[in-house]
């Protein structure tokens, strides 16, 4: 692509930030140079100050101010179709966009050649986070969920609601039964038909009026990566990845929770995290105590094509800035490379091509970049076609 500052692109052409930079003769370092005196140093995690070396000819340390969100949660599905008449029956979530990709490489997934089938899944707000449930055509899916909440790995996914009283009545009618006898602090969980745990907490008290739907209501909350050194993973999180500590819970002994399948009882260290540009989605960071981690409970999954939560997606403005940062990191986990290349991926229409790359956490779960795609101003005004009139008929 030329970067001749007078070239025009085709009227609202999508582009790229590295490119839309390079054709205004500015580097990704330089448009945060021009920023550096807003935020040079930066709170993180524990209180530290960390620099990100904007306009001062250190290299950035950290993914802090690349990025905006958490795009998705994968979940890897074993029937897509039966997959997404569940998360539409039994939560607030509904289908916005299909995803079918063509056969093609996904390098950083360890797969030479595959394709996948998908749809994205989104709450009623109509924005932020989203669940995209997967199936891949080949590689065929493997294996199954994680069969308990505390595995090592993305363990789950919330859903808030308005009412625990009038989700369990709504469950009931639908056939769903929760994962445990008794519900505890307004803490439902159910499980997908792939063994995927979704928690749905909400207020125990009221109950909403008779005939009301709560899944209007439900939003997206948090996503729990489930690890074996929580201090190690905070220092991951906060500090390589750059997200900000929002809140924490910390209980002193095994307390009644009802958080999935396997025990009534758990302990956990866990600590929500947030992007810095969109504080709607958490990150549970969360190591469990109790019940007491086995040889088998601590190994994340480790094939792409996996059936359950696979992976935890971030888009970012810049990937190749990215990239660079995270090369230079000494926490980054293993996997099939301690990190891979920015590659592009066609998620079929209307998604279409997008870059991205793959890396690991210390634990082993996979976590992937995605980046922004920008669009260009309208050179020129569009034809408006006019509809026809609706008569007020009065």
């Amino acid at each position: 692509m030329s970067t001749d500052i007078t070239e025009t692109p085709a009227p609202g052409q999508r582009i790229r930030r590295g490119d839309f930079l390079k054709r205004t003769g500015i580097a990704g370092a330089g448009i945060a140079a021009a920023g550096a005196g807003l935020g040079g140093a930066t709170a993180l995690a524990g209180g530290r100050k960390h620099g990100h070396g904007h306009g001062h000819g250190r290299k950035e340390t950290t993914l802090r101010d690349r990025i905006n969100k958490v795009a998705y949660i994968v979940v890897n599905v074993s029937d897509l179709d039966r997959a997404k008449t569940f998360w539409e029956s039994a939560t607030g979530l509904t289908a916005v966009t299909r995803t079918q990709s063509p056969v093609q490489a996904f390098r950083g997934l360890g797969i030479a050649q595959g394709q996948f089938d998908g749809w994205l899944m989104q709450d009623a707000s109509g924005r932020g986070t989203q669940v995209h449930l997967l199936q891949w055509l080949s590689p065929t899916p493997i294996g199954q969920a994680h069969p308990t909440f505390w595995n090592v790995g993305l363990a789950k996914i919330a859903l808030t609601t308005p009412s625990t009283r009038t989700k369990l009545a709504q469950l009931k009618a639908l056939g769903i039964r929760p994962t445990n006898d008794n519900i505890y602090r307004g803490y439902t969980s159910i499980t997908a038909p792939d063994g995927v745990v979704i928690s749905i907490p909400g207020n125990p008290n009221p109950e909403l009026p008779a005939g009301t739907d709560p899944r209007p209501s439900e939003r997206l909350l948090h996503t729990n990566p489930s690890v074996k050194d929580i201090r190690r993973s905070m220092r991951f999180y906060g500090e390589i990845l750059g997200l900000d500590l929002d809140s924490e819970s910390v209980p002193c002994e095994p307390i009644l929770s009802s958080q999935g399948p396997g025990s009534d009882l758990s302990q956990w260290d866990s600590h929500l995290y947030t992007p810095r540009g969109d504080t709607r989605f958490r990150v549970d960071l969360s190591q469990f105590h109790y019940p007491p981690p086995t040889r088998e409970s601590v190994i994340p999954y480790k094939e792409a094509n996996h059936v359950g939560i696979s992976r935890l997606a971030f888009e970012v403005d810049d990937i190749d800035a990215c990239y660079e940062i995270l090369r230079r990191s000494r926490q980054i986990g293993k996997g099939p490379g301690p990190i891979s290349r920015p590659e592009e991926w066609d998620f079929g229409a209307p998604t279409g091509k997008r870059r991205v790359l793959t890396f690991r956490d210390p634990d082993g779960i996979r976590l992937e970049l995605i980046e922004k795609v920008y669009w260009t101003p309208l050179t020129a005004c569009t034809q408006p076609v006019n509809p026809p009139p609706i008569p007020v008929d009065w």
